[in-house]
């Protein structure tokens, strides 16, 4: 107990220097009518009072007082302004992400009526990206027996002794290459097929949640 009579007192005794300082300041300069005056914390968390503030403190919260000593303007730290930008910045993000989230759900309500026609457009979607599959792999199959059959003439001269010649070099790299996108291409199609299955099974599952539509229907195949 008799510990925290002193921090009291302590505490007492600081403010008390704290206003006496700030009186002493005012009354040993020659201030105009409308002059302000600084207060301030710095690094080591003393209290300053003066009619400028220096460079070093000027990005430190700061209050301006009258030269009644009452608080005109508080200026945040540049800690705190940044703190408060960034508070901001998420803001703008969370309100953009649930107008997204609006506009998206309102377009779903719009397009569609049952969970059934989100699969038949699912299905729809699919149908065209299995044609693609179909005529790359129809391409591809192309191209590797063209490379097979160019790999076996490439390896009878080879076999011969003989340098493979130059036009030969050319078309096997060429059909390597023709290979290695076709490839490229049908590995990008799977993945756009298994985005655009995943995409329709959030917009079912959101369309179901936001009408409440029977949740035991049979799934489309």
């Amino acid at each position: 107990m008799l510990r925290n009579l002193r921090q009291c007192k302590t505490t007492a005794l600081n403010t008390a220097l704290s206003r006496g300082l700030f009186a002493l300041l005012l009354a040993g300069v020659a201030l105009p009518a409308e002059a302000k005056i600084y207060r301030w914390v710095d690094a080591q968390g003393k209290v300053h009072y003066s009619d400028t503030l220096p460079v070093r403190d000027s990005g430190r919260g700061n209050d301006l007082l009258s030269k009644d000593g009452l608080i005109v303007k508080h200026h945040d730290s540049e800690a705190q302004k940044k703190a408060q930008e960034a508070a901001a910045a998420a803001e703008r993000v969370q309100r953009e992400a649930e107008l997204k989230k609006q506009r998206r759900d309102q377009a779903l309500l719009a397009t569609y009526t049952t969970p059934q026609e989100i699969d038949l457009a699912r299905d729809r979607a699919l149908d065209n990206y299995r044609l693609v599959a179909k005529s790359m792999q129809m391409r591809l199959d192309q191209v590797q027996a063209n490379l097979t059959e160019l790999q076996g003439r490439a390896a009878s001269f080879t076999r011969a002794n003989k340098p493979v010649p130059a036009y030969l070099g050319a078309e096997l790299a060429r059909a390597q290459s023709d290979q290695a996108a076709l490839t490229a291409e049908i590995e990008q199609n799977r993945q756009t097929m298994a985005q655009t299955r995943a995409q329709y099974a959030a917009d079912k599952a959101r369309f179901i949640e936001l009408t409440g539509a029977d949740k035991g229907a049979p799934p489309a195949p």
